[in-house]
């Protein structure tokens, strides 16, 4: 039997479905009138929002902490707007960034509402999900600057944050690249310490 959240994927796929049977006559037009083209590019950009808002509706579903919360989304443009209920702020906050993560959204209204009645988690529970969001906004950030510095390849560095202490593997050109490296993840914010696993690569 599907769940809640599976059931409000259907309509999505079967949109998505249903672009796929379009006329060619339509999507192909060689000299569409005005009321076509419009008519066409509406149905793209449907399309297009369909898409994103079946992305975040996944996301949602497979996200360990928040596949029991009741969210319902709605995607505009880059715009996803959020609605429903959660039991903390940290849990709309996650919400918020995970929506953030989703390509082709830049803009995120979270209107989710923290409602005590909501089943809460325990505390120890609690404490792990705001870890969780810390190690995962630490690892986010320290990818991003090393990804914006061109000496250091920061494509071949891989980054994991475990209790705020940032990992870093792969292989970098030189001393200086691997030094720098791991001067950038230490700049970060609220980063606790780094390993610095870096091999040393001539090649």
């Amino acid at each position: 039997m599907l769940t809640g959240k599976q059931k409000k994927l259907v309509p999505v796929l079967m949109m998505i479905g249903a672009m796929g049977a379009l006329p060619a006559s339509l999507v192909h037009a060689e000299n569409p009138s005005r009321k076509v083209d419009s008519t066409t590019q509406q149905m793209k950009q449907t399309f297009s929002d369909g898409v994103k808002q079946g992305k975040l509706e996944t996301a949602y579903l497979f996200s360990e902490h928040l596949n029991a919360f009741d969210i319902d989304t709605e995607v505009t443009g880059n715009r996803a707007v959020l609605t429903g209920e959660v039991a903390s702020e940290v849990e709309k906050e996650l919400a918020g960034e995970i929506a953030k993560g989703v390509e082709g959204i830049v803009d995120v209204e979270n209107h989710l509402v923290v409602n005590e009645r909501v089943e809460r988690r325990n505390a120890a529970s609690e404490q792990s999900l705001r870890s969780w969001v810390r190690d995962s906004t630490i690892t986010a950030m320290v990818k991003k600057d090393l990804l914006a510095n061109d000496q250091v390849a920061g494509l071949l560095i891989s980054v994991t944050t475990k209790n705020g202490v940032v990992t870093l593997s792969g292989s970098v050109k030189s001393d200086v690249a691997k030094d720098l490296a791991e001067q950038i993840a230490r700049n970060a914010d609220d980063v606790a310490g780094v390993l610095n696993k870096l091999q040393v690569s001539e090649s």
